[in-house]
């Protein structure tokens, strides 16, 4: 026999080969050795079938687990669902109050800074480019309101009696149409002349704002001679709400016109712009609140004086 390494010649007793010194495998030991294919089919039928039932616990056990999963995944998303809509209550009521304090933050803000303005430095809005919020400016212009509608209508027992046939509430309606009107107007007059004069384009929003801070003083003055129309002082009230109106619709808008024709390039002279404001203004009050004013306080007059507006000559 031979040496499966070197080939040498080996006796059946040997353990090592002589000549390479390798051990020695006999046939025997070799074919005992190597599995057969009936012994490998049989550790693989059984290894496969272990796994399958392995395979099948699995799955069971996956199954049990995924149904315990979802019936308490459900009660946690019912109890998760009330939670968040207790949650949602309250965000909601926190976002409100959080809203309320922000606005009125911010009218306390631009209420400094406005009156800081109107009695110290009115020429700085125009110099440092200084503009108000529209939430602010409508406040004003609401408070404004309010105040006007009270005080017309205390003033109602003495005012309404020559329109007995009118509801002094509808008599009220109307004169604060006509007032906000004619500001109105005037507003959009002013704003049409200073795109036609200037050749810096100038926004709405800027013009409305240094409008209402110019007119400060003049509905203040309008407020006092409704005070003074109450207390009975008739002829120095209406001097005064005369004075007011001039100051409203005439005096500040040629002021704001003076003021952005220094500020800014113009195209024509701010003369001719305040000429153009005026005339167009008397043009449209002729037109659109004529009839109606001079009705409306020529039946005070003649209530007072039986003299219309020769009364006050």
């Amino acid at each position: 026999m031979k040496c499966l390494n070197c080939g040498q010649n080996y006796q059946p007793e040997d353990r090592f080969c002589v000549q390479c010194g390798a051990e020695i495998i006999k046939p025997d030991e070799a074919t005992q050795n190597v599995p057969t294919a009936s012994t490998m089919t049989e550790d693989q039928q059984l290894q496969s079938t272990s796994k399958q039932s392995q395979k099948k616990d699995d799955v069971n056990n996956e199954r049990q687990l995924y149904k315990k999963t979802t019936s308490v995944h459900q009660t946690t998303r019912k109890r998760s669902t009330l939670e968040e809509n207790d949650s949602f209550v309250e965000e909601i009521t926190d976002d409100n109050m959080s809203s309320m304090e922000y606005f009125f933050k911010d009218l306390q803000i631009e209420g400094k800074k406005f009156f800081t303005h109107v009695f110290k430095s009115v020429d700085d809005i125009f110099e440092n480019q200084v503009t108000f919020n529209y939430r602010f400016l409508l406040s004003l212009v609401c408070i404004g309101t309010l105040l006007s509608t009270l005080l017309i209508i205390i003033l109602s027992s003495d005012l309404f009696l020559f329109m007995a046939s009118s509801s002094p509430l509808k008599i009220t309606f109307y004169i604060l149409m006509i007032m906000l009107g004619s500001t109105t107007l005037s507003i959009g007059v002013l704003y049409s002349v200073l795109k036609i004069s200037l050749n810096t384009k100038v926004q709405l929003h800027k013009v409305v704002s240094d409008f209402i801070v110019v007119n400060t003083f003049s509905v203040i003055t309008l407020l006092i001679g409704l005070i003074l129309a109450i207390l009975g002082v008739t002829k120095l009230a209406i001097i005064i709400l005369v004075v007011a109106c001039v100051m409203l619709y005439i005096i500040s808008p040629s002021y704001i016109l003076a003021k952005y024709s220094v500020m800014y390039s113009t195209k024509i002279a701010s003369i001719y712009s305040i000429i153009i404001y005026q005339l167009v203004m008397t043009i449209l009050v002729y037109l659109l609140g004529h009839m109606i004013i001079e009705q409306l306080i020529n039946d005070y007059l003649m209530k007072l004086w039986d003299s219309g507006f020769n009364g006050l000559l």
